[in-house]
């Protein structure tokens, strides 16, 4: 009489079966089924963002107060700008609409406030990101100038 024997199966070797297996099972579901269209999205046009000074840097002057869906116009993102300084003073506030996940910027607009006089407030909006959902408005920077 034959007897059959089975190798001795290392923790090695079970390691690379399991591997083996979930490798095949996560590839069977790839294939088939009917491809979905790919999202599409409406470009934005290029912004110009002012370039950066740190001595003009306003941003302990502007506030962001709410950002909401605003119909079809999109997202709006509110605030205030306050002259602390003693002279007449601008701002332009660059506004980066930010999905959600991924921190994607879908649009970016510039916000600019003419000069206001020493210690006076002005309320300021910023629209965009037009026909998209999960977004957040984000002051990316915030410049005074003259």
């Amino acid at each position: 009489m034959t007897r059959l024997t089975t190798p001795a199966r290392t923790p090695a070797a079970a390691a690379s079966a399991a591997i083996a297996i979930a490798l095949i099972a996560a590839l069977a579901g790839c294939g088939g089924g009917t491809p979905k269209p790919a999202a599409v999205t409406t470009p934005t046009p290029a912004v110009a963002v002012p370039t950066y000074v740190a001595a003009d840097n306003a941003r302990k002057q502007v506030t962001a107060t709410t950002c909401a869906k605003h119909g079809a116009k999109g997202w709006e993102l509110t605030g205030k700008a306050t002259n602390t300084t003693s002279s007449p003073h601008g701002f332009s506030i660059v506004v980066d609409f930010v999905t959600r996940t991924g921190d994607t910027v879908v649009d970016t607009k510039i916000v600019k406030i003419k000069p206001l006089a020493p210690d006076a407030s002005t309320r300021w909006t910023a629209t965009g990101a037009p026909g998209h959902t999960g977004v957040t408005c984000v002051i990316r920077q915030a410049l005074a100038h003259a």
